[in-house]
This record gives structure tokens, C-alpha cells and sequence, in this order.
């Protein structure tokens, strides 16, 4: 090709036409320009492509996480509301009229304080995005939004869990198992495999049990754990709602790709 031109332009040259030679240089040049913008064209669209199959695949891995987050946050609540539930029965049944026949119930709903569930969000889609600075490439500010409001909810459990475990190794639950030498006569009655040895000298009679049980220290301080529960279900059903909107916002922007 490159041959061909030159002869053509020695042609044009021995001919001493300047009209011909200049009107081919010019058609030249065009032609070396229009090459040079499809292949500018060609190269944009492969990073458009490169850049949309990258979206394409942040995307999946978001979803692929938040569906992970469902699972498990629903696993969770489940957990949390069954003890919100328990804590709730035995603050009824400590006032009632005849204790004697709710010892064991009080006994067993007031277990449920010690209990506790971990859960660990599926975010490792979102935390990449960050670090690689690609969360931009996503183009929905809901969604970074509702990532924020996610981790925050989640903080918020976070920090509930502490707080019940702050109550049980140095506050109101400590003070309770210092005065009665242990805590397991309290907090075993959930799991019949648990081992918890309780020595003779610290085991209460049936209505020292009772008493203990509805007594204004131990009262409160399940109260106290009970508050903490309650406020760590309203995170989780909070992530949850997140969850849902965080998936609606990711099949509308499959939607649109299609």
C-alpha cells in the first residue's frame, strides 16, 4: 500500500501538475487522519467494553453478597427476636401471683439474657470497590448511600455486643454472679449439655431460687440485658431493610444493561 503511494505521487510530481499533487496530499493526510480516528474509535470502544464487563461483574459480586447478607441476617433476627420474646415472658411471669409454679419457666425465659448470636456481613465485593477505587463505576449514588447506612447499622450492633458483654464480665450481671459465687444457676437451663458445675456451697433451695430470680437485683439487671437485645434487633432488622433496598437497586441496574 505504501508503495503504491509512492508511485502515484512520483507520477503526480514528473507530471508537474501542483493542482493534482496538492489535491492528492490533501486526500492523503485525510486518509491518514480518518485512520487514525477509527482507530481511536476501536480502542474506546474496547475500554468502554473492558469498563462495562468490570461493572458488569462488580455488580454480581455486590448482589452475590447482599443475597449471602440476607441469609444470614434472617438467621439472626430469627435468633434475637426469639429472645426478645423470652426476656419479655419472664418480666410477665415475674409478676405473677403464684411464682411457685413458674419457677422453672422464669428459670428458663431468664436464660435467654446470656445468649448471643455473631454475624460477620458479607462485604468483600464493596470493601475491593473501595480500595481499588471502582465503587465510582457503579454510577448510583443510592446505592453508595445505602452502603454507608449498612456498615453503620452494623457498627451499631457492634456496639451492643459490647455492651452486653461489658454488663456480664464487669457490670450488673458481674456484681450479681460475685454475690452468688456463680451464674450458672441462672443461665444453663438453655443448652441441658452445657457442663456447668456449680459447687454444693453455692446452690440455692427451690424458693431461694425464686426469690433470687425476682429479686430488685437480678430484675433489673435482665431488664438491662433485655434493652441491649431489643436494641440490637432493631440493627439487624435495620440491615435488613437496607438488604432489600440494596437488591432492588441492583436488579433495576441489571435491568437497564439488558
Amino acid at each position: 500500500m505504501i508503495t503504491l503511494f509512492r508511485r502515484i505521487r512520483q507520477k503526480l510530481i514528473d507530471s508537474g501538475s501542483i493542482t493534482k499533487y496538492l489535491l492528492y496530499a490533501i486526500g492523503e493526510i485525510l486518509l491518514v487522519v480518518i485512520g487514525i480516528l477509527i482507530a481511536l474509535q476501536v480502542n474506546n470502544w474496547n475500554e468502554n467494553r473492558k469498563l462495562s464487563d468490570e461493572r458488569v461483574k462488580l455488580i454480581q459480586s455486590i448482589e452475590s453478597d447482599f443475597e449471602t447478607n440476607r441469609t444470614r441476617l434472617t438467621q439472626t433476627v430469627d435468633f434475637y427476636d426469639e429472645m426478645n420474646q423470652a426476656l419479655t415472658r419472664f418480666q410477665r411471669l415475674s409478676d405473677s401471683d403464684n411464682l411457685q409454679l413458674q419457677k422453672d419457666s422464669l428459670q428458663y425465659y431468664a436464660s435467654f439474657a446470656f445468649e448471643h448470636m455473631e454475624i460477620e456481613p458479607a462485604m468483600s465485593a464493596y470493601h475491593t470497590a473501595v480500595s481499588s477505587g471502582k465503587l465510582d463505576m457503579l454510577n448510583n449514588n443510592e446505592l453508595v448511600e445505602l452502603f454507608t447506612e449498612f456498615l453503620a447499622k452494623f457498627a451499631d450492633f457492634k456496639l451492643h455486643m459490647d455492651i452486653s458483654g461489658n454488663i456480664v464480665y464487669s457490670g450488673s450481671i458481674w456484681e450479681i454472679r460475685r454475690e452468688l459465687g456463680t451464674i450458672h444457676q441462672i443461665c444453663c437451663s438453655l443448652d441441658p449439655q452445657m457442663e456447668c458445675y456449680i459447687p454444693d456451697r453455692y446452690k440455692l433451695a427451690e424458693d431461694e431460687m425464686i426469690d433470687l430470680l425476682v429479686s430488685p437485683e437480678v430484675c433489673p439487671a435482665l431488664e438491662n440485658m433485655h434493652w441491649v437485645q431489643r436494641n440490637k434487633l432493631k440493627s439487624l432488622r435495620d440491615m435488613q431493610s437496607i438488604t432489600d433496598r440494596v437488591l432492588s437497586e441492583i436488579e433495576a441496574l441489571q435491568l437497564d444493561q439488558e
